[in-house]
């Protein structure tokens, strides 16, 4: 059997955990905190956003969204998606077209 280490019990560290645990490697995790997800991961407050810079990236957090409602539906780990809204400010060139960037990635 296949053993490998993961250093970081962050959200990275813990999806490739998980994945290779899945393809049968067992798995040791190595976190300095005593909590999953408590460093930088846990600063994002659980944000989970389909906007991306790029086609790839949005393909990205689509699969994630995946991964995440089918773990809540079966381990019921209090995913809430509420949605999210990106304002931009008159006069502000950039996020107007970062904006009309995101709505041409979701035709």
């Amino acid at each position: 059997m296949r053993r490998v280490a993961v250093i970081g019990g962050g959200i990275a560290g813990t999806a490739i955990s998980r994945l290779l645990a899945a393809k049968g490697i067992q798995v040791t995790l190595l976190e300095k905190s005593g909590q999953l997800c408590s460093g930088a991961t846990w600063h994002a407050a659980g944000l989970v956003t389909r906007f991306g810079g790029s086609s790839k990236l949005k393909k990205i957090h689509i699969r994630s969204l995946q991964l995440l409602n089918e773990m809540h539906d079966k381990y019921d780990i209090g995913l809430h998606t509420p949605g999210s809204i990106r304002l931009i400010e008159k006069g502000n060139e950039a996020r107007l077209k970062e904006a009309h960037q995101n709505v041409a990635l979701a035709l």
